[in-house]
This record gives structure tokens, C-alpha cells and sequence, in this order.
């Protein structure tokens, strides 16, 4: 049986079954959370009509499916790892990883291991005017 890998930047779209793995903090960067929360109708109607603008959100990778689909790969996480890196946003190694929510399913860590967690903070899903922030989303 195959696992079921996880998207780390969906939007807030119940078509997505949207989970929060972490908080937008003031400074653009994303807080991780050490269990995903469900984003249910309640929530997202608190957070109004773009909740990814407050929370990081991951749900079901749709792999060819969605427009971030690449050559049998998420094409996002090495945009954003080449964003985080023009911009000098994340230190060039990890004395440890953060915590994450969906490490083990989690399809940028399955591509990139280590180094998909040095961009991870700063990927964010329609940021509008976060300053130092790197765009990241799916179709």
C-alpha cells in the first residue's frame, strides 16, 4: 500500500480538506504546530474568506492534479528553495529541524529531505504584502 502524502501549502478551500499545521506570525514567517487542526466551517468563517492569509495549510497532495505537478514532482518546493536562498531569508544549514505536523507524509520532505525545511518557514499561501516572504500554493 502506498502512503498518502501531504501537501504543506494548500488553501483554505474545503475541496482541499485543509488541516493548520502552523500560524502566520507578524513577520511573515510560519509558526509550526506540533498536530495538524483541522480547519473546519466554523474556523474558516472566523479567519474569513482567505484563512491560508493566517494559517499554513496542508491537505491530500493531488500529485498530476495540480498545477505545481512537474516531471512526477512538486515543482514548488524548488522555486521556493531558490527564492529563500536569492533572498538570503533562511540560514544555509539546520542545526535541527523544526518541529513539523506532517514530516512523515509530507511531500517536500520526500523530495528534498533536510533542505525542504530550510524554506518551509518561509513559504507562504497568497502572503499580499508580506514583505521577505516566499509565494508558494497549489491549482
Amino acid at each position: 500500500m502506498t502512503k498518502r502524502m501531504t501537501c504543506p501549502s494548500v488553501t483554505g478551500d474545503p475541496k482541499h480538506e485543509p488541516q493548520i499545521i502552523g500560524f502566520i506570525e507578524a513577520n511573515g514567517r510560519v509558526a509550526n504546530i506540533p498536530t495538524p487542526i483541522p480547519l473546519t466551517d466554523a474556523m474558516r468563517a472566523a479567519a474569513g474568506p482567505q484563512p491560508e492569509r493566517m494559517f499554513r495549510l496542508a491537505g491530500p497532495c493531488r500529485e498530476s492534479r495540480c498545477v505545481q505537478w512537474r516531471d512526477a514532482a512538486c515543482s514548488l518546493i524548488g522555486r521556493m528553495q531558490e527564492t529563500v536562498d536569492r533572498l538570503q531569508l533562511a540560514p544555509d544549514t539546520l542545526a535541527s529541524l523544526p518541529r513539523c505536523a506532517i514530516r512523515g507524509t509530507c511531500r517536500w520532505w520526500a523530495q528534498a529531505g533536510p533542505e525542504a525545511c530550510r524554506a518551509c518557514a518561509h513559504v507562504i499561501y497568497n502572503p499580499g504584502t508580506t514583505a521577505g516572504s516566499a509565494t508558494g500554493g497549489v491549482g
